[in-house]
C-alpha cells in the first residue's frame, strides 16, 4: 500500500509540473522550446533523459556479474558519445535544418529523408520499449502488479502529459526528476557502503575482457551520437556556449552517476532491483527508478512524435500515442533490456552514423551516392539481426557479433564510393 501511495503522489506531482507550463503553439515551441534553452536546461534534460531505469538495472546487474568490465556497456559509450557531440556541437547548432530528417533530406534527397524518419521511429520505438521493460520490472517488484498492466498504465500517463505539453513538459519535469535521481543514488551508495562495511575496492571483480563488450560500446556510442534525442537537445540551445557548458556538465555528472551504479552492483552482487532492502531504502530506490523511467520515456515519446510529424505532417498528439502503443507492443514481445537496447542501436549504427556525420561535417558536399548506399546496405544488415528476434528468421547474424562484419564492411563501402564519386567529379 505504501508504494501505491507514493506512486500516486508521484503521478500527481508530475502531472502538476507538466501542465503548469503554457501549451505550445508552434512546432518550434512543441519540439524545441523555441530554441531558448540555457546551459542549465541543457544539462538537466540531457542528463535526465540519458539516465533510464533500464540502464540503471542493466548496469548494476552486469556489474554484479562482470565487475568493472561493465564500464564498457553504459558508462564508456556515454562518455564517448557526449564527447563526440561536444566536438560536433557547432556543426549541429549552425546547420540550417532543424531535424536530422531535414539534414538528411537536404544532403541525400527527399526519399532518404523519409527513409531516415522511418529508421528513427523504429529506433525510438525499440529504445522506448527497453525502458518499458524496466517499467514492468519495477511495477512487478514494488507494486506486485502484473508486468503488462503496469507498463500500459504508466505509459498512458506519460504519453498524455508529454503529448499535450510537448518538449516544454519534458524539460520542466526533467529538472525535478534529475534532483530526485541524483539525491536518491547518493543515499543508496552511502547505504551500501555502510551495509557492506569494507571498501569497494575489496569487492571488485576482474574478469577476462570480452571482445563483445567493445562491440557493445561501439554500437551504443555511434547510435547515441546520431540519435534524434541528442540532436534535439543540441538544437534547442540558445547559443553555442550553452551547448558547450551543458554537455560538459552532463558528461561529468553522468560519468560519476554510472560509476556509482557500478560500485553498487559490485558491492551488492546482484541487480539493484533484486536486492532485499529496508523499507526506507526501498522507497528511495522506487522513487529513483520511476523518476528515471518517466524522464526517459517522455523524452522518447516527444522525439518520436517529431519524426512521425516529419513523415506524416499529422497531429503531434496522435503521433505520440501511436509511438507509445507500438513501444508497449515491442516491450511485451521482447522482455529483455539489453536486447532491445542493442537492437535499437544497431540500425542507427549501421545505417545512419556515417551518412549523418558526413553530412554534418560536409553540409555542402555533393557526394550523395556514398551515403545512400550505406543507408540501404545498413538497413539490410540490421534487419538480419531484427529477424532473429521479431520475425522468427534464424540466422547467425546476431547483435553485437554482427558488428564485426557490418562496421568494417560499411566503412569500406563508404570510402570506396567516395573515391569513385571523386573520380567522376574530376
Amino acid at each position: 500500500m505504501l508504494y501505491w501511495i507514493i506512486f500516486c503522489l508521484f503521478i500527481i506531482f508530475i502531472l502538476y509540473i507538466s501542465f503548469s507550463v503554457k501549451k505550445p503553439i508552434t512546432d518550434n515551441d512543441y519540439f524545441f522550446n523555441n530554441f531558448s534553452l540555457d546551459y542549465k536546461d541543457i544539462f538537466y534534460t540531457f542528463s535526465a533523459s540519458w539516465i533510464g531505469a533500464a540502464s540503471i538495472i542493466l548496469l548494476s546487474e552486469k556489474a554484479a556479474l562482470i565487475g568493472i568490465n561493465s564500464f564498457f556497456i553504459i558508462p564508456l559509450p556515454t562518455i564517448l558519445s557526449l564527447s563526440i557531440l561536444f566536438l560536433l556541437r557547432k556543426k549541429i547548432l549552425t546547420n540550417e535544418n532543424k531535424t536530422l530528417e531535414k539534414i538528411i533530406e537536404k544532403h541525400y534527397g527527399k526519399d532518404f529523408g523519409i527513409l531516415s524518419s522511418l529508421i528513427f521511429l523504429w529506433y525510438l520505438i525499440l529504445l522506448t520499449s527497453s525502458q518499458m521493460v524496466a517499467l514492468g520490472f519495477v511495477g512487478k517488484t514494488f507494486l506486485h502488479l502484473d508486468y503488462r498492466i503496469f507498463i500500459i498504465l504508466s505509459s498512458f500517463i506519460i504519453v498524455v502529459y508529454s503529448s499535450l505539453r510537448g518538449y516544454k513538459a519534458v524539460i520542466n519535469t526533467d529538472k525535478f526528476q534529475l534532483i530526485i535521481i541524483g539525491a536518491g543514488i547518493l543515499i543508496l551508495f552511502i547505504f551500501f557502503l555502510f551495509q557492506e562495511g569494507k571498501p569497494v575496492i575489496n569487492n571488485l571483480k576482474f574478469h577476462t575482457f570480452s571482445p563483445e563488450l567493445l562491440l557493445i560500446t561501439l554500437s551504443f556510442t555511434f547510435a547515441w551520437v546520431v540519435s534524434p534525442v541528442s540532436i534535439q537537445r543540441v538544437k534547442s540551445a540558445n547559443s553555442p556556449k550553452s551547448v558547450s557548458k551543458g554537455i560538459l556538465l552532463s558528461l561529468i555528472f553522468l560519468s560519476v552517476f554510472f560509476l556509482i551504479i557500478i560500485c553498487i552492483g559490485v558491492i551488492s552482487g546482484e541487480s539493484i532491483i533484486k536486492t532485499g532492502l529496508p523499507e526506507l531504502i526501498g522507497v528511495i530506490l522506487f522513487i529513483l527508478l520511476i523518476s528515471a523511467l518517466f524522464s526517459t520515456i517522455d523524452t522518447m515519446v516527444n522525439s518520436s512524435a517529431m519524426s512521425f510529424y516529419y513523415l506524416t505532417n499529422k497531429s503531434k498528439i496522435i503521433g505520440s500515442f501511436i509511438m507509445g502503443i507500438l513501444s508497449v507492443i515491442i516491450s511485451l514481445k521482447i522482455p529483455s533490456i539489453l536486447k532491445t537496447l542493442g537492437l535499437s542501436s544497431e540500425i542507427l549504427t549501421e545505417a545512419l552514423f556515417l551518412p549523418v556525420v558526413y553530412s554534418l561535417l560536409k553540409p555542402n558536399h555533393n557526394k550523395r551516392f556514398s551515403g545512400k548506399i550505406v543507408i540501404v546496405i545498413g538497413i539490410i544488415l540490421s534487419f538480419l539481426s531484427f529477424g532473429n528476434e521479431l520475425f522468427g528468421v534464424r540466422t547467425n547474424f546476431l547483435w553485437p557479433r554482427s558488428l564485426i562484419i557490418s562496421l568494417p564492411l560499411l566503412f569500406i563501402i563508404f570510402m570506396v564510393s567516395l573515391m569513385v564519386e571523386g573520380k567522376k567529379d574530376d
